[in-house]
């Protein structure tokens, strides 16, 4: 009976691993571009399970953790996105980042593995279900 429950046990750990990133992250934005004093802005944070905003580098919580309802939402949205239709509106112009702009990579971390989305790759829709879910999880990060 326990060697049953350690085996149900560990199958649990796998598949909560298997869900989130190398850390339990939900969603890391990388950008870059623009000018900074050690030469070119660059930035990594993450979105973790536990709804923090987290620097990648240091781990510091950077916000106030996401509202439970606006990480479930979040969730939700990853699990039902069609990353391959998402991708497949090719960026259009110029990246920002030839004239001091900056470019975002987003990984979202879902069940069937990593999805990676660059602002100059792909045209987002900020009116998308899984980009308005997003901009809602990051407001703590803007405001907090």
């Amino acid at each position: 009976m326990v060697l049953v429950c350690l085996s149900v046990l560990a199958a649990g750990c796998d598949i909560v691993r298997s869900v989130g990133g190398p850390r339990g992250e939900l969603v890391k934005e990388e950008w870059h571009g623009g000018r900074c004093p050690e030469g070119e802005c660059r930035g990594v944070v993450v979105l973790g399970a536990d709804g923090l905003w987290r620097g990648e580098s240091t781990g510091e919580v950077l916000a106030a953790g996401v509202a439970a309802e606006d990480l479930a939402r979040l969730r939700a949205e990853m699990d039902r996105a069609d990353f391959g239709a998402i991708r497949s509106v090719p960026f259009a112009g110029e990246c920002p980042t030839a004239f001091d702009g900056q470019e975002i990579i987003y990984t979202f971390f879902t069940a069937h593995g990593p999805e990676r989305i660059a602002t100059c790759e792909t045209t987002i829709d900020p009116d998308h279900p899984l980009f308005r879910a997003l901009a809602a999880a990051e407001a703590v990060r803007i405001e907090g």
